[in-house]
């Protein structure tokens, strides 16, 4: 994973148009739940559409930090680039229901305009409905295999959930998902006479943070670390934004030619 990282750094960006996040016709906005979305709106497109002044933002988690996975020292910097940019956060709050025009919370509301909320995260019904889950509400499996309790049958992505040391699961992200791509057929293929046993999953990963249009931080973590998760958060540069877009343009080639 590191060197694939480094590989991606070192290339030239491919072309791979930009995103960007613009809101307008409200004079409220609210991200709830927000986990990894692009940071604010595109400073210069807020200034020609004189957008911005009547926006307000607001970002609620119900996570203990405004991204876990990119550790205090990460979520700081993510707090910082929010009050930047005059958008308000907090973390910690659990909605009890959502309604017409307000977040319901234990300890108040907040009024909306337009909700973008991310909705609790599970598995699959079929997965559920399976039995593969158990009593849990995700598989388990051998963190070296991702083979599940059934043998011959594994679990990869956002069906399993893999525990660390600290006692916090895996990341379920995208990079993550792919990594345990990996070692299956490796398993699979350890059970053919005289064949090399598979490499384990290594539980490392890596995510960008898209900050505006030309820079973008890096979050680094080795998950399966003692007896914390090592993570690594690199302020944002334009190194970083290129490695971003051929990680991208890398994947729409191989994935779907294009």
């Amino acid at each position: 994973m590191p060197g694939q990282l480094s590989r991606l750094i070192e290339q030239p960006a491919l072309g791979h148009p930009e995103l960007g996040l613009g809101r307008a016709g409200a004079d409220r906005v609210d991200e709830h739940a927000v986990a990894r979305v692009p940071i604010g709106v595109q400073a210069r497109e807020r200034e020609l559409r004189g957008l911005r002044d009547g926006v307000e933002l607001v970002v609620s988690t119900l996570q203990p930090l405004l991204m876990p996975n990119a550790g205090a020292e990460g979520s700081a910097f993510i707090a910082k680039q929010l009050d930047a940019r005059g958008i308000s956060h907090s973390v910690g709050r659990r909605p009890e229901r959502i309604e017409a025009g307000r977040v319901v919370y234990a300890d108040g509301e907040l009024e909306f305009d337009l909700l973008i909320g991310i909705p609790p995260h599970r598995a699959p019904s079929v997965v559920a409905e399976s039995g593969l889950a158990g009593e849990g509400e995700w598989v388990r499996v051998n963190r070296d295999t991702l083979e599940t309790e059934h043998e011959g049958v594994y679990a990869i992505g956002d069906v399993n959930q893999i525990r660390l040391a600290n006692g916090l699961p895996l990341p379920m992200a995208g990079v993550i998902a792919e990594a345990e791509a990996e070692p299956v057929p490796a398993a699979i293929a350890s059970e053919a006479p005289g064949a090399d046993p598979p490499e384990p999953l290594d539980g490392r990963g890596y995510c960008f943070l898209e900050i505006g249009r030309s820079d973008a931080a890096l979050v680094e973590g080795d998950f399966f670390a003692e007896p914390e998760p090592r993570v690594a958060f690199a302020k944002p540069a334009a190194i970083h934004a290129i490695a971003k877009r051929s990680f991208e343009s890398e994947r729409l080639e191989r994935w779907f030619g294009g």
